[in-house]
């Protein structure tokens, strides 16, 4: 294996399993909500790390059907 210098890192381009949901967190809007059906239940339930991450608040709760999580700041 070669060490290698000044190769800068990339940026972040969020496409990972959670981008997508990054990016919506950072575009809504206090009190703005989004759902997660069963299938999606398990991305957003790690929704307060990831927008621990995006800089934003939010609050999750279970409801019919699936998850929703609030932007709450």
């Amino acid at each position: 294996m070669k060490i290698e210098k000044g190769i800068p890192i990339p940026t972040a381009r969020g496409n990972g399993p959670f981008g997508g949901f990054t990016d919506t967190l950072r575009k809504m809007k206090r009190g703005e909500s989004v759902f997660f059906d069963k299938s999606n239940v398990s991305y957003a339930r790690n929704a307060h790390a990831i927008a621990r991450q995006a800089g934003v608040k939010v609050a999750t709760r279970t409801v019919d059907g699936g998850l929703r999580v609030w932007r709450i700041e």
